[in-house]
């Protein structure tokens, strides 16, 4: 079983939207996958963001979990949403390096970072799942052909 693992800030908004939409994916492909989402800077008492859980009900039940360096080695493959995780991430465990990307590098291979749609509405925040969406599936997909 491959173990994918996705990083943003606070594990509210960007990465468990990815790690749900991963989930699916995954059930639906039949794939034999793991996945979880960190964060870098999570806080106490905090809560996935209002987007996410009304766009994903599943969601409603997430807890933001702080990024550790179990987890960081439980993961085959690690992809972050911008360049200071992936810093973060390698700082932890410099060993993970080689499996820490951004999720557009491992996706597209471009160096474009996943914009936070914290700040968005409902509406917007639909439009950043659909690119999030594609962006997980191309990543799924890769892990699972490699």
């Amino acid at each position: 079983m491959k173990a994918l693992l996705f990083v943003c800030s606070g594990n509210a908004g960007r990465s468990p939207a990815a790690e749900y939409l991963a989930r699916d994916y995954i059930a639906k492909s039949n794939l034999d996958m793991a996945v979880q989402s960190r964060g870098t800077n999570v806080r106490g008492h905090s809560a996935a963001d209002i987007q996410l859980s009304t766009a994903i009900p599943a969601a409603k039940s997430h807890v933001p979990k702080l990024l550790d360096e179990a987890v960081i080695e439980w993961a085959d493959l690690i992809l972050t949403m911008n360049r200071q995780h992936k810093k973060i991430v390698i700082d932890m465990v410099s060993n993970a390096a080689e499996k820490t990307l951004g999720l557009y590098e491992y996706a597209e291979g471009t160096a474009r970072s996943v914009i936070d749609p914290g700040d968005y509405g409902q509406e917007d925040y639909e439009m950043f799942l659909e690119e999030m969406k594609r962006l997980v599936q191309l990543s799924v997909d890769k892990l699972g052909a490699s």
